[in-house]
């Protein structure tokens, strides 16, 4: 059975969350489809009311023209796509039944006239539609083949005859600096949003956005409203495909371009100097990421400039170091993004390969060990003691996570109080890599027990010193385990295709620990190692056809299995080299 993308189930699901006259053009019917079942999953995804405007006319199970419901006109699927003088009853009478109904159902008075006689004049049913569009109250289908030139001049025409006009509708939510929510509306200046920032045919940057109020003020300043920054815009520009002409004037609804670049990110804010901010769309979950490999020195040098200038073109994308190795990872909602974005950073000059990021591994004593000795001595020529630092210490896993330190220690003449700090510092340091791989260390439990110090000789740094040897030496002593990250996932997914995730979920040793209902989707908690979520978003697209999401966050480290050692110890970034 037919499917709908997800791009236009969730279009389907946005426009109805927000109120917003919507319609629908099915495209592509000069390929062999079943068009009735496209369509019943166009209803099955909305919400609101779905009704063709246009009878398909089906020939050997192909779509051979359609006919307007409500001119009576036939398009015939040819050549040039041609209106056709024909007699189109025999084609739409169940169809136009189906619209009069649909158009009555949503109008009490066009209700009480239908039920009375059964039909409606083509006059009301024409302005009934109007109306209910409007009100986000009905979703008219027509159908086309773009690719054939076939139906786009009907669907222009539609829009001009009977969508509502685009000044006609509520602005949009926004609130003041102080966070007063308000909505946009004829009484504000000038307001517009950032909708994106694209490269022209030689490679310039522009912006293209929205005017929500008033009229933009060229050569004049346009002031960011949440940051406040500000830059001047010199020219406005209507785009026309890949050509342009300038744009005099730009009044609420337009649409125009600048190649003079503002200081945003798609869906900012910029006014004539109010602080007011619309509420940008909700960006997608970042589902993937990339560890960004520069693919030489120079490449290296311009990175950062070039990913500034790629955040500024992709709202979706996020930009993050990795706390462990200092790795740039690059986010976004799937990896086909992540693609187009390492494309667009070699369109900019900067060529870099994408990578699964690092895991992030820990290590944990193996066991317990005791009273082990850590001596910082240096001494001159004469073999006098220059530097001088001792101590003793006790290294054991602990139950949770954390470092603990434990000053055990009680004779102050022995090791002055002074300098224990130093080696709590110096004992921090050496658990910041691990003996097996140079992880870092976590879960263990270091207690002084000792030390020495010269009373001429010994400083902070000398034991700082001397704290470091003895952890290093008291983990090497003791081993250690390798772990592994484990996050806390939330999947949103298809009811009917959620026994398919819970099975891919199951594949990469995740454990499922909630379903939740809600409605046509269910929502599935569950806990998966790092290592198998990196590339859990491509497979969860492949499985719901792009129509699920998760929400992912680190939750608690477990024991790594035996056969992910080797390959951990091989991949770590902090191997030695031999």
């Amino acid at each position: 059975s037919e499917r709908l993308a997800a791009d236009a189930h969730s279009a389907l699901r946005e426009a109805t969350r927000a109120g917003k006259p919507t319609l629908v053009f099915l495209n592509k019917v000069d390929r062999p489809h079943d068009v009735s079942e496209v369509l019943e999953a166009v209803r099955s995804a909305s919400e609101r009311p779905v009704v063709p405007v246009e009878a398909v006319l089906a020939e050997g199970g192909r779509c051979a023209g359609v006919v307007d419901l409500l001119s009576r006109q036939v398009a015939c699927l040819g050549e040039d796509g041609a209106w056709e003088e024909h007699d189109p009853q025999r084609w739409m009478t169940r169809p136009w039944e189906q619209l009069t109904e649909a158009v009555a159902l949503t109008d009490d008075a066009l209700l009480e006239d239908y039920l009375e006689y059964l039909e409606l004049p083509d006059d009301e049913v024409r302005e009934g539609l109007r109306r209910a569009l409007a009100g986000g109250r009905i979703v008219p289908v027509l159908f086309g083949a773009a690719g054939a030139g076939f139906g786009v001049d009907r669907l222009l025409d539609f829009l001009v005859v009977n969508a509502p006009d685009a000044l006609s509708g509520e602005g949009p939510m926004a609130h003041e600096y102080d966070g007063t929510p308000v909505r946009v509306g004829p009484s504000h200046g000038f307001v517009a949003q950032l909708v994106a920032t694209q490269l022209d045919q030689d490679g310039a940057a522009y912006q293209v956005l929205r005017v929500w109020s008033g009229q933009a003020p060229l050569n004049k300043a346009w002031v960011h409203g949440d940051t406040g920054c500000s830059a001047k815009v010199r020219k406005l520009y209507r785009l026309r495909g890949p050509r342009r002409a300038a744009a005099k004037t730009a009044g609420a609804g337009a649409l125009v371009a600048t190649w003079d670049l503002l200081p945003g990110r798609p869906g900012d804010t910029f006014t004539a100097g109010e602080r007011l901010v619309v509420a940008p769309p909700d960006r997608p979950p970042v589902m993937m990421a990339y560890a960004l490999r520069p693919c030489s020195a120079a490449d290296e040098r311009r990175m950062r400039e070039g990913l500034e200038l790629l955040l500024a073109m992709d709202g979706g994308i996020e930009l993050h170091t990795d706390q462990t190795t200092g790795d740039l990872l690059l986010g976004g909602a799937s990896e086909a993004q992540l693609e187009w974005a390492l494309a667009r950073l070699a369109r900019l000059g900067v060529n870099a390969r994408g990578e699964l990021p690092p895991i992030p591994y820990r290590e944990v004593p193996a066991h317990a060990v005791r009273n082990i000795e850590g001596v910082h001595r240096l001494e001159d020529r004469d073999g006098l003691p220059v530097e001088y630092g001792a101590c003793n210490v006790d290294v054991e896993p602990r139950q949770d996570e954390r470092i603990g330190f434990e000053d055990a220690f009680p004779d102050a003449e022995e090791l002055p109080r002074k300098f224990r700090p130093a080696i709590d510092e110096g004992v921090r340091k050496a658990l910041e890599h691990g003996p097996m791989a140079g992880y870092p260390v976590l879960g263990a439990h270091v207690r002084l027990t000792g030390g020495q110090y010269d009373i001429l000789q010994s400083t902070e740094d000398h034991f700082r010193i001397a704290g470091e040897l003895a952890a290093r030496r008291a983990l090497e002593e003791a081993g250690t385990r390798l772990l592994e990250p484990w996050w806390q996932v939330d999947v949103y997914a298809p009811s009917g295709d959620i026994g398919s995730v819970i099975s891919e979920v199951a594949q990469r040793r995740g454990r499922v620990v909630g379903l939740e209902v809600l409605g046509e989707e269910t929502r599935l908690c569950a806990q998966v190692p790092y290592r198998e979520l990196r590339t859990f978003g491509p497979r969860l697209e492949s499985v719901c056809a792009g129509r699920a999401r998760f929400f992912g966050e680190a939750s608690h480290y477990e024991q790594a299995p035996d056969h992910l050692v080797d390959e951990a110890i091989r991949s770590s970034p902090f191997r030695r080299a031999s």
